[in-house]
């Protein structure tokens, strides 16, 4: 585009008759000009430019324009200046004037050589902002899909492990499976580490391998929440154990070699499937804390009487129907709990265990409660409640400690005279669901200092 806009000015340049005529120059110059315009013009419309380099380019062509046309006015000016008194008519005069021609020409190609050249400089300014423009949109389209593969905060190529999980009917809820454990490894590593704690609940175990004799250091083993049916006679090895934990298995027996277990202080079988209470656990006499709870007993042998060591004992959601006398001689009970079986009657010997701080018998079919209950001076927590009670007995007077009173769900028509106003500690009071007609003043008035004072 430029070396025909040259070439056109040298062929104007050279022509002879241009030369002498001064006005048809200046026409030339302007329709030079006119078609640099337009040129300009038209490169600027078709330009693939960004924005803002396109408002640069279009900004800077119309500042050259001015300068050029500026100089050129300049230079007329200058050379009209040096002959003032000179006529277009006279030889110097066209001497002037051509010289005058060929210095806008050479003018104007120099202004156009240099627009081209700030133009092939916009021109590579452009280029770079594209660029620019096609590398930060790259960078941030792989940004995006390095989030949305990665999900989370870290390296993207790291797999996250999976978890299997089991939804039970008519439940959303998933559960997570328990995983698995060598339980072999799991010996040898407590045996190697000499480990007096061993904890493998929930670990999907039906059979406990023989080398479980090898533990002999163990002092505490948890087997909560397995499938273990039977126990190995091995188990009688672990001399040393004083907490075994076996709830939520599905035990029906024990192995005889239990016996063994003479340092044994915890003995643990809720949520098992016993119909009696193993022969083996009235041997084993160091027991401080038995739970047969949710099992399916039926029958509480007197050896029971052998367990004196014993301060908790929970028989809870049984089907018991009669406790033996032998309950009698755990004069070292603390808490017992007998409650959601069928029971019908207590024994009378349970006065004997004086050291009673809770006896818990709520949902069963007593018919009465024996007065040998008052020897209980110990007593704070006393549940009855959803039994078949039609009266109490007037020595619970004795027990002062009470704090917790519920007879609820009972036929009581009327507690004996003087009862609330014996127990001094009461903290809780339950009477509903009985067969009360009326309630005297002095019991009015004691019930409220009880709840409201």
């Amino acid at each position: 585009m430029c070396l025909s806009i040259v070439q056109l000015v040298e062929e104007r340049g050279n022509s002879g008759e241009e030369s002498r005529n001064s006005g048809t120059l200046e026409k030339s110059g302007e329709l030079i000009s006119k078609e640099c315009g337009n040129l300009l013009k038209t490169r600027s419309e078709n330009s693939t430019s960004s924005a803002v380099a396109a408002e640069r380019l279009a900004d800077y062509q119309g500042c050259s324009s001015s300068s050029a046309a500026a100089t050129s006015l300049s230079n007329s000016a200058a050379l009209g200046s040096a002959s003032p008194n000179l006529s277009p008519n006279t030889p110097d005069s066209e001497n002037i004037n051509t010289a005058n021609s060929e210095f806008r020409s050479n003018s104007r190609c120099s202004t156009l050589r240099s627009n081209m050249s700030h133009d092939s400089n916009e021109s590579l300014l452009c280029n770079q902002l594209e660029q620019s423009t096609i590398s930060s949109s790259k960078e941030k389209e792989t940004s995006k899909e390095k989030k949305l593969s990665s999900g989370s905060l870290g390296s993207g190529d790291v797999a996250r492990p999976k978890q299997v999980t089991i939804t039970h009917p008519g439940t959303n809820k998933a559960k997570r499976t328990s995983k698995k454990k060598d339980v072999a490894k799991e010996f040898l590593r407590c045996k190697e580490e000499g480990s007096t704690r061993l904890d493998l609940s929930k670990s999907n175990i039906t059979i406990l391998p023989s080398s479980v004799r090898d533990i002999i250091h163990l002092t505490e083993f948890y087997l909560y929440g397995n499938k273990i049916t039977t126990l190995p006679a091995e188990i009688g090895c672990l001399v040393n154990l004083k907490t075994l934990a076996l709830s939520e298995n599905s035990l029906t027996s024990l192995p005889d070699t239990l016996v063994n277990l003479k340092k044994l202080k915890v003995l643990d079988l809720r949520h098992n499937k016993l119909n009696e209470i193993p022969e083996v656990v009235y041997e084993l006499t160091s027991l401080v804390t038995l739970y047969l709870r949710f099992n399916r007993i039926r029958y509480v042998a007197e050896e029971i009487s052998n367990l004196t060591n014993l301060t908790m004992l929970s028989l809870r959601e049984n089907k018991i129907q009669e406790l033996p006398s032998g309950i009698g001689k755990l004069i070292d009970l603390v808490t017992f709990e007998a409650s959601n079986n069928h029971l019908k009657h207590l024994p009378p010997e349970i006065g004997c265990c004086t050291q009673l701080s809770t006896l818990d018998v709520h949902h069963n079919e007593l018919a009465d409660i024996p007065d040998t209950l008052g020897n209980l001076v110990n007593l704070t927590r006393l549940g009855l409640r959803y039994n078949q009670l039609s009266e109490i007995p007037k020595s619970i007077s004795q027990c002062v400690n009470m704090m917790e009173f519920n007879v609820e769900n009972n036929n009581i028509s009327e507690l004996p005279e003087g009862l609330l106003s014996s127990l001094s500690n009461l903290t809780s009071l339950t009477l509903s669901r009985n067969s009360f007609t009326s309630v005297s003043s002095w019991w009015a008035i004691t019930i409220l200092q009880r709840l409201y004072c």
